[in-house]
């Protein structure tokens, strides 16, 4: 997997930004957060009915996602990933390979991150593209920022849905 991440040359050319910023509303744009993912960690390999936990990440190039480590608390045998934003096309794929910080520390969510792999390769569109992430000479002062998540509420009944915070 470190391997993949160095090998993102491509991503600069494709990758997302947004400047504008929402406050706990539903987005609705086709393109708003192209690089969020839903993820959902399932107890058994058939996933009826053991659905665990719901999580989110973003993406970080072709095969791979960023999440949080703490949604991998419970071992967790399978993953579903959606992709795709409010309103657009839907890329869902199931793996099996994540792999957690090594220095995660559950009690106090130090290094709480973790990288997915997928089983296969996602076709970057308009609905879905990588995280651009800042250039580390970037000011980190008096910057805004915006929580973007699946609303955990409207899983079941509307599919899809972001909400920014």
């Amino acid at each position: 997997m470190e391997k993949e991440l160095m090998m993102n040359r491509d991503v600069n050319e494709h990758c997302a930004t947004v400047t504008s910023v929402v406050g706990g509303k539903k987005l609705e744009e086709k393109y708003s957060y192209p690089w969020m993912a839903s993820i959902k960690l399932y107890k058994r390999y058939d996933r009826s009915k053991f659905l665990e936990r719901y999580c989110t990440g973003i993406i970080i190039n072709k095969r791979l996602i960023l999440t949080a480590a703490s949604c991998f608390t419970i071992y967790k045998k399978v993953v579903e990933v959606t992709l795709g934003s409010a309103n657009g096309t839907v890329f869902k794929t199931l793996t099996h390979r994540w792999k957690v910080h090594e220095d995660f520390n559950k009690k106090g969510k130090s290094n709480d991150l973790a990288v997915i792999k997928l089983n296969e390769e996602i076709v970057f569109d308009d609905y879905k593209k990588p995280i651009c992430l800042p250039k580390a000479s970037l000011s980190k002062t008096s910057k805004r920022l915006s929580l973007i998540d699946f609303n955990k509420k409207f899983q079941n009944r509307q599919k899809n849905l972001l909400f920014a915070y």
